[in-house]
């Protein structure tokens, strides 16, 4: 059996319900996508009915070919369709598919549809938030109380990198994934090689030094030691005991 047949199934629990996409669909979809903010970071723009018909069709016709397994989420706290996701890229012969072209309709945004809807896609079963990090699908767990204070540390974190490192890893890091899509697990270490070195004249250590210069000069190891030292510790939090109270994902 397929890929794509063995995804055109329903996933379901008490929070979302997500079913192949079918013809019938396109106006309930219809009906919440044509707004603007939805498509604002998306690759293309639903401006017209004819946008979102072309749009529809071309998720039915990926279906068709196999290639894509474009669901339909209803949100089980209201009964109304809430927006789509899918398998889509599927390539069976590489062992390899993706999770993408999802959007939702802005009443259903921020209201836990994604994170159930993409849940069951991953799992197909309820899990916790500490079996989710047990096994790797999220890295850490906080108490909703502390959720914002620890948002906020990672994104200060995030603003005191010079911005042409993170241009660097960002680039290194898509690359490697580009590389291991294809099969080409063995490209990874000189795919990533090559992006530092190639990036090295643009980005600069917190204290001024170009990583050109500490790789030319001190080597690898210094160059990675400069990258790291605007870290004053790390990143990631030791899990609490396991009778901590109710927690959520991030």
């Amino acid at each position: 059996m397929s890929w794509a047949e063995i995804a055109a199934t329903t996933l379901e629990n008490e929070h979302v319900l997500l079913r192949p996409t079918r013809p019938e669909d396109r106006a309930s979809l219809h009906a919440i996508a044509m707004d603007p903010e939805i498509w604002r970071y998306f690759p293309i723009r639903i401006a017209t009915d004819a946008d979102f018909d072309a749009f529809f069709d071309a998720g039915l016709a990926d279906q068709q070919a196999g290639v894509r397994v474009a669901y339909h989420i209803t949100d089980k706290r209201t009964g109304q369709a809430a927006g789509s996701m899918s398998f889509c890229n599927l390539a069976q012969k590489d062992g390899r598919l993706e999770i993408g072209w999802s959007w939702l309709g802005r009443d259903f945004q921020g209201q836990g549809v994604n994170r159930w809807a993409k849940y069951l896609m991953l799992t197909g079963e309820i899990i916790d938030a500490r079996r989710a990090a047990a096994i790797g699908l999220i890295l850490e767990i906080e108490e909703p109380d502390e959720l914002l204070a620890r948002c906020a540390d990672l994104a200060g974190r995030l603003a005191r990198m010079p911005r042409a490192a993170v241009i660097l890893n960002k680039a290194s890091i898509d690359s490697m994934l580009e590389a291991a899509g294809r099969g080409a697990g063995r490209s990874i270490g000189r795919v990533h090689d090559v992006l530092t070195r190639s990036m090295t004249h643009e980005a600069a250590a917190p204290d001024g030094r170009r990583f050109e210069e500490i790789l030319e000069k001190e080597g690898m190891q210094s160059f990675k030691a400069a990258r790291d030292t605007q870290y004053g510790e790390p990143w990631l939090r030791p899990l609490a005991p396991s009778d901590r109270s109710e927690t959520r994902e991030r």
